[in-house]
């Protein structure tokens, strides 16, 4: 049986490399929309010249830049978000929070089952089926190993929830006898 403390640094460091991983994604995206707006023009020639040969680029400017500096910026938005859920999980794991670990797998969950859907809308919807398969199957991975090892953190902070309470009812009964019986030898005191 693992013990609490190793649950909890366990989750800590998962909380981390979700914040680094989302800082660094976050720098990325940022240096690729700062490289469309600067460059963007020459990036579409050279695309429109080499169509043939790289036809999965033209899709991507296909709309033209606007729309693509659109969606890295939802994309980028997606990462801040990560961030935040990740510092969250962090305040938490060091709270032991029962309740904000447990809003955290929810969170995870909701995410886990949207970016399923969307895979599997993309294996339809796509025209080159070679990018699927490798679009975030190694994100997608990483979320549902860390939301299994966040459960059992949960089922640890659970268990010594009940074990404390258990422990506190004792305690409580343990005083009540010691105020009944500090109570009954002087009510024996007073009727000597």
């Amino acid at each position: 049986m693992v013990s609490t403390k190793v649950l909890q640094t366990g989750s800590q460091v998962i909380a981390t490399i979700d914040i680094v991983i989302s800082v660094l994604s976050c720098i990325s995206t940022f240096f690729l929309i700062s490289l469309t707006m600067t460059y963007g023009d020459s990036v579409e020639s050279k695309i429109q010249q080499y169509q043939i040969d790289y036809p999965e680029l033209t899709e991507i400017f296909v709309l033209g830049r606007g729309p693509f500096i659109l969606s890295l910026l939802c994309v980028m938005t997606i990462f801040i978000f990560y961030f935040f859920l990740g510092r969250y999980l962090l305040h938490a794991t060091y709270e032991k929070s029962l309740k904000k670990v447990r809003r955290w797998c929810t969170i995870t969950l909701v995410i886990i089952i949207t970016r399923a859907v969307i895979f599997i809308a993309a294996i339809f919807f796509t025209t080159d089926r070679a990018i699927v398969p490798s679009y975030g199957i190694v994100g997608f991975l990483y979320q549902i190993l860390s939301l299994w090892f966040i459960r059992l953190y949960q089922e640890r902070l659970r268990t010594d929830q009940d074990d404390g309470n258990k422990i506190k009812v004792i305690q409580d009964l343990y005083d009540l006898e010691e105020q009944r019986q500090t109570h009954f030898m002087a009510n024996q005191d007073f009727h000597k």
